[in-house]
């Protein structure tokens, strides 16, 4: 049985559908990688930090569970690692990671400010420097979010359709 002209070889139709299916590169979201893994990088840091200052100032000795922000940093990291790449898992992961990092900054600094006696000489200072420290990776996650949520780059990483 001779093959019809109108028929491609399976090898050609394969690769059309790898093609189809391949994630494409651009810059929004390599941006969003990048924003993630800052956002992984910073969150964790200045967490560790500012729960360490305010210890140190306000004799707060019980350290609060640092696995979710562990965590968080990770998929944020991880995942804006397979933004980078392109990869659709690399979405997933980093909003992930964004949604468990602000989740995070809300458990942790919810109790941390109401630890701060607001009769200390230095309770103002504190409060502005807290505000401040937990400011920069929430705006990071938030921005990341935002873009994560772009139809251009839901559409790139094949989350949705160009619809």
């Amino acid at each position: 049985m001779a093959r019809s002209s109108s028929r491609r070889p399976a090898s050609e139709r394969t690769e059309r559908l790898r093609s189809a299916r391949k994630v494409q590169r651009t810059r929004l979201g390599t941006a969003v990688g990048v924003v993630s893994i800052l956002a992984g990088v910073v969150g964790a840091f200045l967490t560790l930090w500012s729960l360490g200052a305010v210890m140190a100032e306000f004799g707060v000795i019980a350290l609060p569970p640092l696995l979710l922000t562990q965590i968080a940093a990770g998929c944020a990291v991880i995942g804006g690692i397979g933004l980078l790449l392109p990869k659709t898992w690399g979405w997933w992961v980093t909003l992930t990671g964004a949604v468990l990092g602000l989740a995070d900054l809300f458990r942790l600094y919810r109790g941390l400010f109401g630890s701060i006696d607001p009769s200390h000489p230095r309770a103002g200072e504190v409060t502005a420097k807290l505000l401040g420290i937990v400011g920069v990776p929430a705006l990071l996650f938030i921005a990341v979010l935002a873009l994560l949520m772009q139809h251009s780059v839901r559409v790139s990483y094949r989350i949705t359709s160009e619809r």
